[in-house]
């Protein structure tokens, strides 16, 4: 940080002492440069290099699952697929088995009259289980957290969240995408939450901000 703010710092004084001597056009690029290195000196690095900062990540997946589709459309619920974010610390992503209890009959999407060749790449993977050369859906993972945070979705179900506090509207994307960074001063925003509205569940949680809750 102190780097880039001498950096930043350098910078500024020769877009001034441009800007004095001889004209304004010279003094724009230091300018910018002072810009972008103080904000990357007040916490831009931490933002854009941190592996727990993924706000917006949005990675192609094997299979090309619409949640919209299931989630809002076909009105499932989110714990038919994810059965472990009510009883358990994970959410679970559901195993081929789940797909296959609609997708044994169903073999087009909605409105189609081809077989759907996402839905093809399921029904393959499950033919193969008894083979010698099983797969699984080898999905790539979305939401992250450092190895040091202990998250529970049992938890914060039970007191009440719902999943688009967490995950945004998620019923409407086409493809997963991480909506909030999931990085620490987040959480405490909503444990503490100061400055805004609290969410309906804090109001009967009281969450905890001792430290042992999610670091031990």
């Amino acid at each position: 940080m102190i780097g880039w703010l001498a950096v930043s710092l350098g910078f500024l004084g020769l877009g001034v002492t441009a800007w004095r001597r001889w004209r304004w056009e010279y003094a724009l690029t230091p300018l910018v440069l002072a810009i972008t290195s103080g904000y990357w000196a007040l916490g831009g690095s931490s933002y854009h290099l941190l592996p727990d900062n993924q706000e917006g990540y949005e990675p192609e997946q094997p299979i090309a699952f619409s949640h919209r589709l299931h989630a809002t459309e076909l009105e499932i619920d989110c714990f038919y697929c994810h059965s472990g974010a009510d009883r358990s610390p994970e959410a679970g992503i559901p195993p081929v088995a789940v797909c296959m209890n609609c997708h044994a009959v169903v073999r087009t999407r909605k409105g189609e009259t081809e077989p759907s060749s996402e839905i093809a790449k399921i029904v393959e993977i499950w033919e193969a289980r008894d083979s010698e050369t099983p797969r699984s859906i080898e999905w790539v993972r979305v939401h992250r957290l450092q190895d040091f945070v202990r998250f529970s979705h049992r938890t914060h179900v039970k007191n009440g969240i719902e999943c688009g506090e967490c995950h945004g509207a998620i019923e409407d994307m086409e493809r997963v995408r991480q909506v909030e960074d999931l990085s620490m001063g987040w959480c405490v925003g909503c444990h503490r939450h100061e400055g805004r509205e609290p969410p309906r569940h804090w109001k009967r949680s009281k969450a905890t901000l001792d430290c042992s809750e999610c670091h031990l």
